[in-house]
Formats: C-alpha cells, structure tokens, sequence
C-alpha cells in the first residue's frame, strides 16, 4: 500500500521541470510538418530532384548575407564567426562550407537536410534547417540541438 502511496504521489507533478526553473534562452519557432495521410511528403515540401528543381539548389529566399550580430555584416566571410552567406549551391560560415544533399527538402522560404560540412581539414555530416520568417532566418541543428537567428545584412 505504501508503494502505492508514493507513485500516486511522484504522478500527481504537473511536469518534469521544476515549477522555479527558468528558461535562460529561448530557441528558435520551428514550424513542424506531418507526413501526408498518403505517405507523401509534408505540404508543400518537396524533395529536390533534377526533374523539379535543380539537384541541391538553395531557394532564392534564403540566399545573402546573414549576421547574427551587425557587427557580423560589416566583415566578409573569415573575417567574423557570426557571418552566413548563402548562395544557390552552398552555405559558406567563418571557418566551413556546408553543401545540401541531394534529397533536401526545399520551400520557397525553407531547406532542410542532412548537409555535408567541409572545413579546417576536415569533413562531416550535419543536419541543417534554414527558414526565413518575417525577414529573419532561422537556423536550427541536431546533435547537439541548437538554434540560431540571423539577419538579413546590407
């Protein structure tokens, strides 16, 4: 009965966070799609082919100077970590090039995929989501989580 007691008790919190905790950032809104009824893909993403949009294509929306600072806009790319520059075959940062693959999934205002890193010597593989909302881009990233806010320089 005792046993009882206490997993009625340790469910009756209302979360896993304690009610003082506070949020010390805030991440970035991203906008979840489900996958369609059908199984197709999701809205209007489409997964970028040779037969509908040029193969690792970046949409125009996305592309030019993006600082997360305004101090990164006064800089080229190498001259500060904040600066992005996106062009329609590559996102370029401070010390690194990302080139999307070729199933990315694209929207006018979006691109998400897992990109190929090249950088320092080095190469990898990073899942990269981009969207541009109210002339701010977004840039969320897995493992680790973790998003950023640009925007859009001179």
């Amino acid at each position: 009965m005792m046993l009882l007691t206490a997993a009625v008790a340790a469910c009756s919190q209302s979360g896993p966070v304690s009610q003082g905790a506070e949020n010390a950032s805030e991440l970035p809104e991203i906008s979840q799609v489900s996958a369609s009824p059908s199984g197709g893909r999701p809205g209007n993403a489409v997964a970028s082919t040779s037969s509908n949009v040029a193969a690792n294509r970046i949409p125009a929306g996305l592309q030019g100077r993006w600082g997360l600072t305004p101090a990164d806009c006064m800089s080229d790319v190498g001259g500060t970590e904040g600066l992005l520059v996106i062009d329609g075959d590559e996102l370029r940062f401070h010390e690194s090039v990302a080139i999307p693959p070729p199933n990315v999934l694209t929207s006018p205002e979006s691109i998400s995929g897992d990109f190929e890193f090249r950088g320092e010597g080095q190469n990898w593989t990073k899942y990269q989501s981009l969207r541009v909302r109210d002339g701010k881009l977004t840039r969320t990233e897995r493992a680790p989580m973790a998003g950023f806010r640009y925007v859009l320089c001179d």
